[in-house]
């Protein structure tokens, strides 16, 4: 019986095909003379050029890499790339995850393995007379390179500090030997140091050698005013509260 090319393409499609059944070309336009028929295996081994594929699931091999994909059943797992990748180098790549990792990549530059990284270098210090450094941590080995820190000392320290706030220019200030009652005095280069007091109610006019006063008055609002040499007994002369010499 015959039938239309409505009947046979249009009202009465195939829902599925077998290896063996047999697809009958019709040529447009339509001649006795070049008609043609092809199994479906052949034709299905023999696909050369598709369209846009816009519905059905992939149910084929696994795409190799010449075709773009990647040779490998991935299961379930899947693989996002946001922006253009390229690996260069004819060489395998494998990375091992241990857990859960999220990695964020510098802009540029050289990744190094562990056994890359240098052996730590020291940081040392060296210690000023009156100032010393302290390396806390693990300073034999803080350092790509090794470095070191040396104390100095500049400029003066203050009286708030402990100093004396002033430049002394190589005089000392000598406190170690003192006792009740002694003053401070100095020597003929200027170097301080503690000494006996000559005494409550007396004046010292020198340490030694002769002093004479001129043209200026002595006022002794009481006591005594002893005139002698070192190691000697002076005369003592008494004064009362009122007494003035001039």
């Amino acid at each position: 019986m015959s039938q239309t090319l409505d009947q046979i393409f249009i009202a009465n499609p195939s829902g599925s095909m077998t290896s063996t059944d047999i697809l009958y070309l019709v040529h447009s336009p339509y001649n006795v003379g070049t008609d043609s028929a092809i199994t479906w295996a052949n034709m299905q081994s023999s696909i050369t050029h598709v369209g846009t594929i816009t519905t059905g699931v992939w149910n084929g091999t696994l795409l190799s890499p010449t075709y773009g994909g990647t040779g490998v059943n991935n299961g379930a797992n899947t693989f996002t790339i946001a922006g253009n990748t390229a690996f260069s180098g004819a060489h395998t790549f494998t990375g091992t995850l241990t857990n859960n990792t999220a990695v964020t990549f510098p802009t540029s530059g050289t990744l190094a393995t562990t056994t890359q990284i240098p052996t730590g270098a020291a940081l040392t210090e060296t210690n000023d007379t009156n100032v010393t450094l302290t390396l806390g941590g693990s300073p034999t080995t803080a350092l790509i390179n090794a470095a070191s820190i040396t104390a100095g000392w500049t400029g003066t320290l203050s009286g708030a500090r402990g100093g004396t706030g002033t430049v002394n220019t190589g005089q000392t200030i000598n406190l170690s030997s003192f006792a009740t009652g002694y003053v401070l005095t100095s020597d003929a280069s200027g170097n301080a140091a503690w000494a006996a007091n000559p005494g409550v109610g007396s004046v010292l006019l020198s340490p030694s050698g002769d002093q004479t006063i001129t043209a200026h008055s002595l006022t002794i609002a009481q006591g005594n005013l002893t005139a002698g040499s070192s190691g000697h007994t002076g005369t003592v002369t008494s004064f009362p509260p009122t007494a003035s010499k001039g």
